[in-house]
């Protein structure tokens, strides 16, 4: 088993799928979830927004 310390630990892992977890389930709070678009333009603003273009190739 990895360490404590390293980031493959299953309690860090755990910790870390439950921060994210809870975080988009503080975005998705006022989102009408059968609102296709309102789900895409958060998808967009929180995943797609924040690629580095140059790094990932979308020229």
């Amino acid at each position: 088993m990895p360490s404590r310390s390293s980031p493959l630990h299953p309690a860090l892992l755990l910790e870390d799928y439950k921060r994210i977890v809870d975080r988009w389930a503080e975005l998705l709070a006022d989102v009408d979830h059968t609102n296709t678009d309102a789900l895409a333009a958060l998808a967009k603003s929180e995943i797609y927004d924040k690629l580095d273009r140059a790094n990932y190739g979308m020229n």
